[in-house]
């Protein structure tokens, strides 16, 4: 492991409590509660660099979902591949799902997926990079980063 990865993985796991349950990331937070951590240049959730550490890259167009449903928790038995269809299905299922967003039949996207957007916007990620990582054209990207589309999440 290279000098940085071991400098990183230690900077990363001393802001980690872990609990009988989930491991929190108690580090820099999102507003909605995910962690933040810089990586490589940029800023990363927690969760996504955990499953990375663990499992090894993400697959183009999947996200790493929580079991356990707590933003902050980066305990890898606890994260899961999914597609956004598969996401939503989850949340559904759970009951964690904002009716608004059960509105459109056609909707791609999801709560979660709407503030990853704004927040890779916000980070500089161009949007049509946004759009090919999500699967979604870049106008649906720009729709949902000016809240034209998603207006009522935060």
């Amino acid at each position: 492991m290279k000098n940085y990865e071991q400098k990183a993985h230690a900077r990363f796991w001393a802001v980690v409590i872990k609990t009988e349950t989930c491991w929190l990331y108690v580090g820099n937070l999102h507003e909605k509660g995910y962690g933040k951590f810089y990586y490589h240049g940029h800023q990363e959730f927690a969760h996504r660099v955990s499953w990375e550490w663990e499992y090894g890259p993400i697959p183009e167009g999947l996200l790493v979902c929580h079991d356990c449903d707590v933003p902050n928790c980066v305990r890898p038995d606890h994260l899961w591949l999914g597609t956004n269809q598969e996401n939503v299905i989850d949340c559904v299922r759970k009951g964690r799902w904002d009716k608004r967003g059960l509105r459109n039949s056609q909707a791609q996207l999801n709560e979660e997926i709407v503030r990853e957007i704004r927040l890779l916007a916000a980070q500089g990620v161009r949007q049509c990079e946004i759009g090919r990582q999500i699967g979604i054209p870049r106008g649906h990207v720009h729709a949902v980063v000016k809240r034209k589309l998603w207006a009522h999440v935060a």
